[in-house]
């Protein structure tokens, strides 16, 4: 990414928005993990040979897992 790199970048979104799930999309077979460790940022790690099926369900259960949070988030904050 031409400004921030993906891990920093997803920090920065769940900090404005705390409910927002990011999945990491890399042509990487492992995702490299620092010493910050990376998956805190990520919620799901995809390969970018995942199928166009698997692809879909995945950012279909993290999206009704994300509107469900929202939801929460509204009804506490």
């Amino acid at each position: 990414m031409p400004v921030l790199d993906g891990h920093s970048a997803a920090i920065q979104i769940k900090q404005f928005y705390p409910y927002i799930r990011i999945i990491a999309y890399s042509s990487l077979a492992k995702l490299p993990m620092e010493k910050n460790n990376q998956s805190t940022a990520f919620d799901l790690y995809c390969s970018k040979d995942i199928s166009s099926q698997d692809l879909i369900t995945a950012i279909d259960d993290l999206g009704k897992l994300a509107q469900s949070d929202k939801d929460q988030f509204r009804r506490v904050g």
